[in-house]
């Protein structure tokens, strides 16, 4: 399971990505994939759109994805080589009750 806030910024960074994607690369597909790993879930977004020759300037929306990926130590990768692609990748505080110590409290 990912704490809420982790699963509240995925969300976010996948509708501005999904938004984006359709309103300016005037994208008919995207494909979503999620991978977790023991210290982190990275969230792929690709679409079929146009894919810009310029490098990516930063608007409100990537901004605010970066900002909030940033904001728990996460990051926020952008591609487009083959086709435009967003990720971000957030770590997963995951914590296994077997390995914590026990704190007597007196």
């Amino acid at each position: 399971d990912l704490y809420p806030s982790l699963e509240f910024i995925l969300y976010r960074n996948g509708q501005e990505a999904i938004s984006n994607a359709i309103r300016h690369g005037a994208a008919t597909q995207v494909q979503i994939t999620l991978v977790y790993s023991t210290n982190e879930v990275a969230m792929h977004i690709s679409n079929n759109g146009i894919v810009p020759a310029e490098p990516t300037v930063k608007g409100l929306g990537l901004t605010g994805m970066e900002d909030r990926s940033q904001l728990i130590g996460g990051k926020l990768l952008i591609s487009n080589e083959e086709q435009y692609t967003v990720t971000t990748i957030l770590p997963t505080f995951r914590h296994n009750n077997s390995n914590q110590s026990e704190v007597d409290y007196k």
